[in-house]
């Protein structure tokens, strides 16, 4: 067994741990497609890679299968890979697993009662600060800010939560969700998001300035329910979106990958 060493911070932001020249390359690319630098569709090919980063293929390829396990890489005829392109299936999958994991967080944040005193700053009113900056920035039929505040929202809510597991889960598939979302048309979501988040900021009011624990429990209840809803409203849009959108993406992305 691996000790360590006596005073070792696992949380200390200064501590990294080595990293392998794959798992180098990996974290490169895995930024570059998360922020746009690698866009959907884009072609990855080892030996340009590997003269961009200034390591050699062994590397790269290690790194391009890590990738396509993460689901933001995908294979193509004649050993050929690229940049993953968001199908109608994926939308609605991982509109639903994020949706459930939305969820899964409302219902776990921390009732008034329990909270630890020391904390300045309530978790929960935390959350309705950033529900209500969100409903704002949807109203504003700006794609980039909306994304932005989907972000700091979700982020928020599920670090609200205290439980580790869940946020180790439900980050990695906020970023994974929001990347590849970029190639959705989202703004026919955006109303739908508003309104049930202008009701969630409502809800949270009410669990952070509830007098006992049966209305903590009850404006919990109300605020994960209307959650649930909104999941389900949004998962109805995004299956009659045409998938004509897809195609048409998935089409472009063919034909540059062809270039």
């Amino acid at each position: 067994m691996t000790h360590l060493a006596s005073g070792w911070d696992p949380h200390d932001d200064d501590f990294a741990v080595p990293l392998t020249r794959g798992e180098a390359v990996a974290q490169r690319l895995r930024e570059e497609i998360l922020t746009g630098q690698l866009p959907p569709g884009a072609p990855l090919r080892d030996a340009e890679l590997a003269s961009r980063l200034g390591v050699s293929i062994t590397p790269v390829r290690e790194s391009v299968a890590t990738l396509m396990a993460e689901g933001l890489v995908e294979a193509l005829p004649n050993k050929r890979r690229r940049v993953s392109v968001l199908t109608q299936r994926q939308a609605e999958e991982l509109s639903d697993l994020l949706g459930t994991l939305l969820i899964i967080a409302v219902e776990r944040l921390p009732l008034p009662m329990d909270d630890d005193a020391e904390i300045s700053e309530s978790p929960v009113g935390a959350v309705a600060a950033a529900a209500r900056l969100m409903a704002q920035a949807c109203r504003s039929d700006t794609r980039d800010t909306a994304e932005s505040s989907y972000r700091t929202f979700a982020s928020t809510l599920f670090r609200a939560t205290g439980h580790t597991e869940l946020i180790r889960v439900a980050v990695p598939t906020l970023r994974r969700t929001l990347s590849m979302f970029r190639q959705f048309p989202v703004e026919g979501l955006l109303p739908t998001w508003a309104a049930a988040l202008d009701d969630l900021a409502d809800h949270l009011d009410d669990l952070e300035g509830a007098e006992d624990r049966s209305q903590a429990e009850a404006a919990r209840k109300a605020a994960t329910e209307r959650t649930a809803q909104l999941v389900r409203d949004v998962l109805a849009l995004v299956h009659d979106t045409s998938e004509d959108d897809g195609a048409a993406s998935a089409a472009a992305a063919d034909a540059a990958d062809d270039d």
